[in-house]
């Protein structure tokens, strides 16, 4: 039985799981480009999922914020790991 993660690319998929099961809500992801974008509710939100990432091994990866003020108020993030050999992210070791 195929789950949801199955449609995510292999590369950026334990990244996806870890900040879903951590409570974010991603909204689009790349695993051959290696970013995630991320619906927030507040700020702090950013600094947290960098801390998540942090706290689970991940490095050398920048985490991008913006507000967008059209007829609503948007709040976007999106999350880039530098890629390694086209392997991937790094993880502390």
């Amino acid at each position: 039985m195929k789950t949801f993660y199955n449609h995510i690319e292999k590369p950026i998929r334990p990244v996806v799981k870890l900040l879903r099961n951590s409570g974010f809500n991603t909204k689009a992801s790349c695993g051959h480009e290696m970013w995630i974008s991320i619906e927030l509710d507040k700020t702090d939100d950013a600094y947290k999922i960098a801390e998540c990432l942090r706290k689970a091994g991940y490095k050398n990866f920048l985490v991008e914020y913006e507000i967008v003020v059209m007829n609503t108020i948007q709040h976007n993030l999106k999350v880039t790991f530098q890629k390694r050999n086209f392997g991937g992210f790094e993880k502390i070791e």
